[in-house]
């Protein structure tokens, strides 16, 4: 018989972080699957095209034209299999419901390709030119098993998930999405408490864990990938969704309410991806699907130019450092990352080694006897920040983002998560070497409880407004900041 799962402990949130930090697992995107499948297919079509055009003419006179006329062949193609829904995620997996479409899909494209053919002054044959429609057929009927045994194998193996959440007594959910179409899936835990009626049946307690409240969900965010939430509440009110989706706030999830729904909540459009089944999106990552790759790429390139350019500029920080004062060049600091995660960034240090405050309890202000000549002016460019491009290749931080605040640190005598109600929220995305804020002004020390504000206030502008010329503006402002020198102390 199965044992009843326990409540989540300290010591199994922590033993679950180091599992899931240890696991190559990567976040499964359906977008980009759907996309990566429709690139691939435009790749086959074009070797296909190539392979029997020699095959059935050898290249004669017009070798090179027939050569192009794989092109119009496969726009057609890809057109028509968009035109079928074959790009969206419920006709990709299983692929045995998509064959008669890609069937109709390569036979209508036949017209426009012959057309596109003539159109580029090829006089090939119709017959012959049909004769590569089952040829296509088999090919991309062959390429869809493939790619679904390829994601079957990899979310089998751990190496794609999708980490979910259930909150509420709904074990029909449970089953679900643990079912056989949906193998990348993996329930981290069930929050069956928080003033909830009813119990969670048929909970297979392997890799999942009780939680009895939304705050311990939040606490396993700190600890673990959480990439979905599931509400099944059994009776759902607009105000009671409306107060979980305020707790829910503060991490970078998305957020589907199952059936059934009540009239009158704050319902986005149906969950795409392959989770509109399960149920209304009502809030989504800040970076989901290609936003978050673009802003991957974005953060990685930038960063190995940055650190390939910037190495002369280290050489001499470094030996200017060493030649201010004794001590390290490099220290770490303790701040606050992604949903709250304790992150260790790098930093040149400014400070007398002696008087070094490694937990920022006291922070630096203007004139401060701690700062070193050196450091004083490593301050005001901004270069004290730069190692922060290694805490960027290593996935801690972004280029562009929030900057990471110390644990400790305190505006009006309060913690900052005490002192602005919204604090939290700015922790949805990873933190970043410069932000918003930086480039506006809000730099150095907080300014007290409004200074605060004012700074959370622009995160969150980043936060939702996010966008790849958006984070060019920042770093193109950041540079005339750094060259202007008035940064902080």
């Amino acid at each position: 018989m199965t044992s009843a799962p326990t409540r989540l402990q300290t010591d199994d949130l922590l033993s679950l972080g180091r599992l899931r930090k240890a696991s190559p697992s990567v976040e499964y995107l359906p977008a980009v699957a759907t996309a990566s499948v429709a690139a691939v297919e435009a790749l086959t079509i074009l070797l296909g095209c190539a392979v029997y055009f020699s095959a059935t003419d050898a290249y004669g006179a017009h070798g090179l034209r027939y050569l192009w006329a794989a092109v119009p062949i496969a726009a057609a193609i890809e057109a028509a299999f968009a035109c079928l829904g074959l790009y969206r995620f419920n006709t990709l997996i299983p692929p045995s419901g998509s064959l008669p479409r890609i069937a109709a899909g390569s036979c209508l494209s036949l017209p426009i390709s012959y057309i596109g053919m003539r159109f580029l002054l090829m006089p090939y044959p119709l017959l012959r030119c049909c004769g590569i429609v089952p040829a296509m057929i088999a090919a991309l009927s062959a390429e869809r098993w493939i790619v679904d045994a390829a994601i079957n194998s990899l979310a089998r193996h751990g190496w794609i998930t999708r980490n979910a959440v259930i909150v509420g007594p709904q074990s029909g959910l449970l089953r679900a999405l643990r079912g056989p179409l949906r193998p990348w899936t993996r329930i981290l835990g069930i929050v069956a408490g928080d003033g909830e009626p009813g119990t969670v049946t048929g909970l297979v307690t392997q890799g999942c864990s009780r939680l009895e409240t939304i705050d311990e969900l939040i606490e396993l965010a700190r600890h673990a990938r959480i990439d979905d939430v599931f509400l099944t509440l059994p009776e759902p009110s607009g105000e009671r969704v409306c107060e979980l989706l305020e707790k829910l706030r503060v991490l970078a999830v998305n957020v589907y309410l199952s059936p059934g729904l009540s009239p009158g909540l704050p319902c986005g459009p149906a969950a795409a991806g392959g989770d509109a089944c399960f149920g209304a999106r009502l809030a989504s990552k800040p970076l989901d699907g290609w936003r978050g790759v673009a802003k991957l790429a974005e953060d990685k390139i930038v960063a190995i130019l940055a650190v390939v350019l910037l190495l002369p500029v280290f050489g001499l920080v470094a030996l200017a450092i060493r030649l201010d004062s004794t001590g390290p060049v490099l220290f770490r600091q303790k701040r606050i990352g992604l949903h709250n995660q304790l992150i260790e960034i790098y930093k040149f240090r400014t400070m007398f080694d002696d008087q070094r405050d490694d937990d920022a309890e006291r922070l630096a202000t203007k004139g401060d006897p701690r700062v070193t000549p050196v450091g004083r002016f490593l301050r005001q460019t901004g270069i004290d920040e730069l190692p922060q491009f290694l805490n960027v290749l290593e996935g801690d931080m972004s280029v562009v983002g929030p900057r990471p605040h110390a644990v400790k640190a305190k505006a009006g005598g309060k913690l900052y998560g005490q002192a602005v109600a919204r604090y939290a929220e700015r922790h949805r995305i990873k933190p970043g070497i410069t932000g918003w804020a930086q480039v506006n002004g809000w730099r150095g020390d907080a300014d007290g409880e409004e200074g605060l504000r004012r700074r959370v206030e622009f995160d969150i502008h980043y936060v939702e407004n996010w966008s790849i010329l958006f984070d060019i503006r920042i770093m193109l402002r950041t540079v005339r900041v750094m060259l202007s020198g008035s940064g902080a102390c």
